[in-house]
Order: C-alpha cells, then structure tokens, then sequence
C-alpha cells in the first residue's frame, strides 16, 4: 500500500531537478578580426589576416574562406588568442569569412568582411595636332577599375575651321568626339586627343543633263565641291539604292559628275564630300523630276504590239493636233480616224480616244489607254478592247433541240507596249488635181482623179467607171479619209501614207440605205507626173521592189541581165536576160527570159510596167493580175570574180557549209577537192555559183548545184541554193546567208 506514493514522490522529485538544466543558454565562442576592417583598400596581393578567438570550453579551431572557396584552418597563435591567416588576393573587392569552434564542436558567428584589391598601372596619354590635355595623366599610375575624366582644349593659332576632333584609343579607334572624356582605368590604357581641321566640305548641285548614250533615261548630275583643305571624294546614291557610287572629277573636284538612271516621276538624289581628315559634309538631297511622259503626242506614231495571250495583232497610231488615225490587220482593232485627248504626266499617261469613222469603227465609241511609259520612246499599255467572238446558243422547243451561233462582240483587257517615234508629214494636203491608183489583195487596180470637189474613177480591169462628190481630211501625219460620195452610196477609204507618193489603204462601202457593202484593203499609189513622161528609158542598175499580196520580191536589172530573189516560196529565185523599151511616156514593156537554174531555165515572162510617178506604178502580167512595185536605184555591190574567197553559208534550217573558191576554177569544201564552179554577176545585187561537184570524194552530194547570191553588202547577203541529180532532175533546195572571206 505504500508503494504508489514512494514511486509518484520519486517522479516529482526528478523533475523538479530538471527544470534548472532546461534553463540553461549555451555560450558560444567568439571570433574577432583585429587588422580587416569593412572598406579596407589594399594594394598588395597578399594579405595576413590577424585576429583573436575565445571561449568558456577553449577554442579547437579557427576556419576561414575567401570568396566562397573552401574552408582551411588559421594558424593558432598563442592558443588561438591570436591567430593569423594569410590570403591571396584578386583585383577588386575580395569576401573575407571566418569563425572559430570550441572544444564542445560548437561554432562563433561567421565574421564577414569585404577587402577591396586595387591595382595601379601606367597611363599613356598623347596628342595628335595642336592642343593640350587637363589634367594630364600621361605616365601617372592610376588605380584601375576607378573613374577618371580628361577634357581636351585646341591651341589658338589663328586658324578658322580648325579645333578638337575627336579622341582615339591605343589602336586609332574612335572613342569620343566629345572634348571631355570619361573613363575608366583600365591596364595598358591609351588615349590620344586628335586636333585638326574640323569643317566639313560643302557641296551643291549645279544642274541635270541627258547623257549623250542615246539611253532615254540616263541622265549626269553635275556638282561643286569646296573644303577649306581639299575635297578627297563625293559620293553619292539614288533613290532606295543600298550602294554608294563614286562621281568622277577632272578638276579636283571643284566640279564633279554623277551618272544616274532617273526612274518616271520624282527621283531622289543623295550626295555627300569627303575631306583629307576624314570630314564628312551634310547628306545633300535633291529631288529630280523625270518626265518620262511626253507632253504631248502631236506629231508622233505608236507602233503597239499586244501581249501574246490577247490574241490580237499589232495595230498603229498616229496623232495630229487633236485628231488621230489607226490602221489595223485584223478586226480586232478597227482601221480608223476620229479626235484624241491625252494627259501625260512623270511617268504615266491616260490617252482617250473617239472613233468617228468609218461607221464600223464610230460604233466602237471611245477607248481609253492606260500608259506607263518606261522611256519617252515606250509605254506599256492596258485598254479594254472589243473582240469578235461566235456563241453556241441551244435551244429546245416542243422537244427539238436546235442550234445556232451568234456573233457578238465581248470585252477584254488588251495589254502591250507602244512605241513612239515622230512621224513625218507624208499626207497630201488636199487631192484637188491628184491621180489616185488603188490596188487590192485580189490584184485589181482602180484609178481616181480628183478635181475642186468631185472625182472620178477608172477601173484597169472592167472597164468600169464611177463618179461623185467627196471630201478629204488629214486626221495625223500619215492618215487621212476620203469620204467618197457616189450614185451606189457611200465608200470610206483609209490612206495610211508610207510615204508622200504611196501607202496602204483600208475601205469600207455602204449602199444608198446605209447597209454594209464589203470592204477592201490593198495598196495605193500617187501620180506625179514628169514634164518628159514618167516611164524610164533604161532599167540599167535599178531594183523593182514588187508588191503582191502580202508578200514581195525583188527584180534588178544589170545592162542585159537581171536577177530576182525572194524570201517567199511564193515567187521564183533565178537569174537571166531581159528586154526593156519604153513603149509610152508613162508605159514600159519588160520581157524575161530565165538561164538558170536548170528547173526555170528558157521560160519566159512579159510585162507591162504603168509608172504612175517616176519610181513607183503598177505592174501588169500576162494573167492580167496587177501588182504595185516601187523602182529605186542600186549600186554594184556583186563583185565581177571570186577568186581565192572563202563562201561561208548558215542554212536557214540549220547546218553549214564552208567552199573556197580558187583562181583555177576549182574549189575545196571541207578542205577536200570539190570539184569545178563558174561564176557569173547577173546584177548590181545577184550573181550564180555553178559547181560541179566531185562524187567521188563526196558521195552522197548532189553532182550539180546552183547557188544564187543576192548581195545585201559587198560581202554579205542572202543565198538561195538548188541541187540536182543530173543536168535536168531536180533534187532538192535550201535558203540561208552567206559571208564572203
């Protein structure tokens, strides 16, 4: 029963007893710096870190660190009453930390201390120029990493534009353009004030000038250049330009030159000079307006080709005062006069144009073309055009499906290019006392004689005449309208001069009603009538340039042989004799009789050539079909021999051929004996090569070849070549150019 009490006695009693040592604060050693105050400045990188440690328990040790390395122990000293612990240092500002451990393993507080390592070194100052430094610092010993500042002052010498430019490092590089300069000490540092001229060139422009390059838009900008010790260079750039371009002088650039290609509109020219000592002058502006844009289009011809994806063919323009003609060939676009407008400005233009006549072209109304012009003399083009066009229209009534095609006219953007170029005056100024000769495609001719107001016409074939009234307008410096008035209606004739004596014409007919009555188009000639007549008495050394249909070829004429070349397949490339006389004053009776080649040779040919003015008429054949011709004189360009030449031809359908020609009447091709050729001169311009080629050496050649020569220089021209089998048997031709060597 007493056990309990003596067991809880015994548990009070030890608690009581432990309440003291709960109690109890545990002392920590102490750690004490003696010579490290915070913000010491050392100049050595070794330093003795001394100081003191103490504790109840005495101390066992002292650890330090210096910037967050590892741990080591200082040396006791005395127990630990003095310690010491040597460090070696950084530049700039070093973390010193330690604490002291008593023999119970129990620590100080951790003592830390920033140390600041600062290292002197040479400074080198200099001067370039006339000048001086305050303060100096030139060989002084400056703390590095500490801020210092200089400022630089140019000696007064009497000399205007002259003064402090800028400072440079130890390697010539830029630092400041600022007379003071702030730094920082750094090792090995230099700095040099540079002293000297300080005014910048000054340039103008003087003016602009086309270039003499023939280049519409290339144009010299000519300036002036001046510095108070000498202009070294002028640059310069235009518009968006990333690169600089140098101008050129021949006078040290008092006056200087720079080549530009101007674009349309307002151009922005940059410019700047520099000096001797590097100067640079202000960035010169200077804003060029390019009117690449005519002002006006009088006077002019537009030759417009169309893109190839509008499937329309080319067609002309040519302006008057404020009327214009066109000449189409195809219906795509009309052939045309009626009145223009046209605003052109930098480098765009808007053309406007109203078709008055004929009446199919009136009913097209206006147009209107966009322009951007890349040069005066070209200018892109968009216009809305009206394309003759076939639609299938289906149908179904009462369960038939029927079928039929409308013609109708659809809009269509036409784009191209325009090229201008200045048209001369080729119209007549009225047709009072004209003779008139018209001549179809299909061959027919038409005469007609104008009087004061009305006129009269004759036709070569039928015999058929006409008479009426009419008017004539000139609508630009080549086109021009006849509106001829007549007893069967109305007839709209087109003349597009090519020259004062000659053209091509378009026309349209319409019945007394108004209905359309055909159209037609050819050629025309005007009479000019010589006092003496106008048919020539000898053909000697003169070229007929013969127009038929859309093609033409050329006959020319030596005393008593001739020669006639084409480039079409529609026409004969041969040579022979002729006979000429002048059977009228305005009549001449031509007879030919061809030699070679063997395929054409003993046929013969006449014609009567009617000169409706001294060079130009129309020629007549025996299937009484007419063709214009123009006759113009020739000189001998077919040498009389070829003797020692080499014959080089380029076919037209590819491959070539090189034949040198001996003075012996025998020639090499490809370097090996050809065999035998004759020569002979049949005009100014023709001539025939005959060769006998070796077989032998040449199997697979044709044994007999003509060449014809047409000469286009004295040693260049077209040639046109027949092989055969035999004498008679025809084998093959080819067409090409030749070079004579």
């Amino acid at each position: 029963m007493k056990i309990i009490p003596n067991l809880l006695a015994g548990f009070v009693s030890l608690f009581i007893f432990a309440m003291p040592l709960l109690a109890t604060t545990v002392v920590r050693p102490t750690l004490t710096l003696v010579n490290l105050k915070a913000g010491l400045r050392w100049s050595n990188d070794v330093f003795t870190v001394q100081g003191r440690a103490a504790g109840s328990a005495g101390i066992s040790n002292v650890l330090y660190s210096l910037n967050g390395g590892t741990w080591g122990s200082a040396d006791p000293g005395n127990q630990w009453t003095n310690w010491s612990a040597t460090i070696t240092l950084i530049p700039g500002t070093n973390i010193f930390s330690a604490y002291a451990v008593d023999n119970r393993s129990i620590c100080s507080l951790t003592n830390t201390v920033r140390l600041d390592y600062v290292v002197k070194n040479t400074m080198t100052v200099r001067t370039n120029g006339n000048g001086s430094i305050s303060p100096s610092y030139n060989g002084a010993q400056l703390l590095l990493g500490t801020a210092y500042s200089m400022k630089a002052t140019a000696a007064n010498n009497g000399q205007s534009g002259f003064g402090f430019r800028y400072w440079t490092d130890g390697s010539n590089n830029i630092v400041t353009n600022k007379a003071t300069i702030k730094f920082t000490m750094a090792s090995n540092l230099t700095l040099v004030a540079n002293f000297g001229d300080v005014t910048p060139p000054v340039l103008v422009v003087i003016s602009t000038t086309a270039n003499t390059n023939g280049i519409p838009n290339d144009f010299i900008i000519h300036g002036h250049a001046t510095d108070n010790v000498g202009v070294t260079n002028v640059f310069y750039y235009l518009n968006n330009s990333s690169s600089n371009a140098a101008a050129v002088t021949s006078n040290q650039w008092t006056n200087w030159d720079a080549s530009v290609e101007l674009q349309p509109g307002v151009n922005s020219f940059y410019a700047y000079a520099l000096d001797t000592n590097g100067n640079r002058s202000q960035l010169l502006v200077a804003h060029i307006s390019y009117n690449s844009a005519p002002v006006t289009l009088s006077g002019q011809a537009a030759r417009a080709t169309v893109n190839s994806d509008n499937n329309v063919a080319p067609f002309t323009l040519a302006f008057g005062k404020s009327t214009f003609s066109q000449a189409a060939s195809d219906t795509n676009n009309p052939n045309a006069v009626g009145s223009y407008t046209y605003l052109g400005s930098g480098g765009t233009g808007i053309l406007k144009v109203k078709y008055t006549a004929p009446p199919v072209a009136a009913s097209w109304g206006s147009r209107s073309f966009q322009l951007l012009f890349v040069t005066p003399a070209k200018a892109l083009f968009s216009t809305t055009n009206l394309i003759a066009t076939n639609i299938v229209v289906t149908s179904t009534n009462n369960s038939i499906i029927s079928t039929n095609i409308v013609s109708t006219n659809r809009a269509v953007i036409v784009t191209g290019s325009m090229f201008f170029s200045p048209a001369t005056n080729l119209c007549l100024s009225n047709a009072v006392g004209q003779l008139i000769w018209t001549f179809s495609r299909g061959g027919d001719g038409t005469g007609a004689a104008f009087q004061k107001s009305t006129y009269a016409t004759q036709s070569l074939i039928t015999g058929s005449t006409n008479a009426g009234s009419y008017t004539y307008t000139q609508y630009s410096p080549v086109g021009a309208m006849f509106k001829l008035t007549h007893t069967n209606g109305t007839t709209y004739l087109l003349a597009n001069f090519a020259a004062t004596n000659y053209g091509t014409y378009y026309t349209e007919d319409y019945t007394q009603s108004g209905q359309t009555n055909g159209t037609d188009d050819g050629r025309f000639l005007i009479a000019s009538q010589l006092s003496d007549g106008n048919a020539p008495l000898t053909l000697t050394n003169r070229n007929f340039e013969i127009f038929s249909g859309k093609d033409s070829f050329n006959e020319q004429f030596a005393a008593d042989t001739y020669s006639q070349d084409t480039l079409s397949t529609n026409f004969d490339n041969a040579v022979g004799s002729y006979f000429y006389e002048r059977a009228d004053t305005n009549v001449g009776q031509l007879s030919l009789t061809v030699t070679e080649p063997p395929t054409l040779a003993g046929s013969n040919s006449s014609a009567r050539l009617i000169f409706v003015g001294g060079n130009i008429g129309f020629f007549t054949n025996e299937d009484s079909t007419f063709s214009t011709f123009i006759l113009t004189s020739v000189t001998n360009l077919a040498p009389p021999a070829l003797t020692n030449i080499s014959l080089n031809i380029n076919y037209d359908a590819g491959g070539s051929d090189s034949i040198n020609l001996t003075n012996d009447g025998s020639f090499f091709l490809s370097s090996q004996p050809g065999g035998t050729y004759n020569y002979a001169a049949f005009s100014p311009g023709g001539a025939m090569i005959q060769l006998d080629i070796n077989t032998n050496n040449f199997a697979n050649a044709s044994p007999y070849n003509w060449l014809q020569l047409n000469f286009k220089t004295t040693n260049s021209g077209n040639i046109f070549l027949n092989q055969f089998d035999s004498n008679t048997n025809f084998s093959s031709s080819s067409s090409g150019t030749f070079t004579l060597h």
